[in-house]
């Protein structure tokens, strides 16, 4: 069993492998509508390759000799066909050759040389009549029988879907497979038949549910009877499949946060920032879009004078792989030039100028930067005052709050805030992030506040029975069971003043004393009883032995005297 399921895993490898390079490989082909015809029947030779770069030439009888070289710097595989009506005036053997070659994308070049065998028979004959001695022919016309067939061409020359499409579409191959974000709900089946005459069905816009989705498409020839069925297979992923693969950072950056970059794009693999020459030292941070990704390359940082490059990886939890590149120019000490103290009053004046000018540009630009409007914390103050400009915050916090209640706003109408970290705030330090995100241009702002939770400390301090709003968790479970043992204590204590009320109310009823009384009676008349039956079985017992005794005294006595 063990060996059958290792055979199988090593066939699908090896089928995988293959089915790609298949997919992704460059290839040509050369057909006719039809191999076997009559002489005048019509005959169109097809041609289609799809490649990056092509140069191909297409010979043979019957048709005009034609070359095709591709004119395009894009490397990308593209779809061409060129149709050719072959003349068929003549009985005889037709061979059309396609010579040349293509180049993937890859820049993989294949050589082309394939034939095609088209066979032209002679016209169905006219009715002949013979003469009776055999040498005349009489001819009833000499007009071709020869009647058109319609066309049995039920293939596809181009198949796909919108968006997410995938590639290596051959006409001969009728089963496909893509897999497709689990965000993606519907997407446009699209075809395009080889021949004109032929019809589709199965194209258009269709829903998609997680997991394998299967839609056919079918194209029927102009006979009305040949058709051919393509399988397309199209599997939207589930959030559990796709965060197994995910290994991308929703943001990266640097701290101090007046030093980080903004415009970050999760699909971006490499970002540029320049920090004074007396930054010596700057933290790397990323969060990861899937929790079960794991980072590397983030902490603190030591920079060098000039070009600092440092990578952080993204590992997801199937093992995918990316990495972000970060470059840090760190600047040169800047250079004094004693020259510009002989300028002239109107030179300084022009560099004074200068000075103002970048600095009202700078101006500018900050207000067209991505970021918030607004940012406000209920009960607490934050430090610094806000400033869009101002990435990164501070506040203390004293009450024993699991989140605290933030406001903040864009100043982009186009754009998001999605606030990370506000939940179970523990004592000590948090970070809480706030990312404003442009879905339009996939930018990215990133502001900061460390929130510094410090309760238990505080309510050693300051926790008082007397002052309510000094409790803490523990002080408000104590009085809360407290509580509850004075309710339990106060309805045992009804319990047992209604007990005694009912006992009390059943002794006054009418007739009580009377029954008492009655018998106490009984019971003093039973008691007499008792000692009259108790003194005459005494008197009867003492009576038995009397006579006993005296029985046996005359007994003695005549023994006596008979002896």
């Amino acid at each position: 069993m063990k060996k059958k399921t290792i055979l199988t895993i090593i066939a699908f490898i090896i089928f995988m492998i293959i089915g790609t390079n298949i997919v992704n490989a460059a290839n040509a082909e050369i057909s006719a509508t039809k191999y076997d015809v009559k002489v005048g029947e019509s005959v169109k030779i097809n041609v289609s390759f799809t490649a990056a770069a092509w140069n191909i030439a297409i010979s043979g009888d019957g048709i005009t000799d034609a070359k095709y070289a591709s004119q395009t710097d894009d490397l990308s595989e593209k779809t061409t066909t060129k149709s050719f009506d072959l003349d068929t005036s003549k009985e005889g053997s037709y061979t059309i050759k396609m010579t040349g070659d293509i180049t993937d994308e890859n820049g993989k070049t294949t050589k082309i040389n394939e034939t095609k065998t088209i066979k032209v028979s002679a016209a169905i004959s006219p009715n002949t009549n013979n003469t009776e001695n055999g040498n005349s022919t009489s001819n009833t016309g000499n007009t071709s029988t020869a009647t058109t067939q319609k066309s049995t061409e039920a293939r596809l020359k181009n198949l796909g879907i919108k968006p997410n499409d995938f590639s290596g579409f051959k006409r001969d191959n009728t089963t496909y497979n893509v897999e497709v974000p689990n965000g993606l709900e519907e997407v446009e089946i699209y075809a395009e038949k080889l021949d004109s005459k032929a019809t589709v069905k199965g194209t258009g816009k269709v829903s998609l549910k997680e997991g394998k989705n299967t839609f056919n498409v079918v194209v029927t020839a102009e006979d009305g009877k040949t058709t051919k069925t393509y399988t397309l297979n199209i599997i939207r992923k589930t959030e559990e499949e796709e965060n197994k693969s995910e290994a991308r950072l929703s943001n990266l950056g640097i701290r101090p946060k007046q030093y980080d970059f903004s415009g970050f794009k999760r699909n971006t693999k490499e970002y540029s920032v320049d920090v004074p020459n007396d930054v010596e030292e700057v933290e790397i941070y990323a969060t990861a879009i899937s929790a079960k990704a794991k980072i590397s390359g983030t902490g603190k940082v030591t920079l060098k004078e000039g070009k600092n490059t440092f990578n952080v990886g993204v590992t997801a939890e199937d093992g995918t792989k990316q990495t972000y590149t970060l470059i840090i120019t760190r600047k040169d000490i800047p250079t004094t030039n004693n020259e510009t103290t002989n300028e002239t009053d109107e030179g300084t004046s022009s560099t004074e100028e200068q000075k103002k000018e970048p600095e009202k540009t700078d101006i500018d630009e900050d207000n067209k930067k991505l970021g918030l409007s607004k940012l406000t914390i209920k009960d607490n103050s934050i430090s610094p005052k806000f400033n869009a400009n101002t990435y990164e915050y501070t506040i203390g916090l004293t009450q024993d709050l699991a989140s605290i209640e933030i406001e903040a706003e864009a100043n982009n109408k186009d754009a998001t805030v999605e606030i990370v970290g506000n939940e179970n705030l523990k004592d000590g330090e948090n970070i809480i992030t706030i990312l404003v995100k442009n879905a339009k241009t996939e930018d990215v702002a990133t502001y900061q506040i460390i929130v510094n939770k410090n309760v238990v400390k505080q309510r050693e301090i300051k926790a008082s029975w007397f002052k309510p709003s000094t409790w803490g968790k523990e002080e408000k479970i104590i009085i809360a069971v407290i509580m509850v043992l004075i309710v339990l204590l106060v309805i045992a204590i009804i319990i047992k003043i209604k007990m005694k009320k009912d006992e009390e109310e059943l002794l006054g009823l009418p007739g009580a004393e009377e029954l008492d009384k009655a018998m106490a009676e009984h019971q003093e008349l039973t008691e007499e009883e008792t000692e009259q039956q108790k003194n005459l079985h005494d008197e009867e017992e003492k009576s038995d032995i009397e006579k006993a005794q005296e029985y046996f005294e005359e007994y003695s006595r005549r023994r006596g005297k008979h002896f």
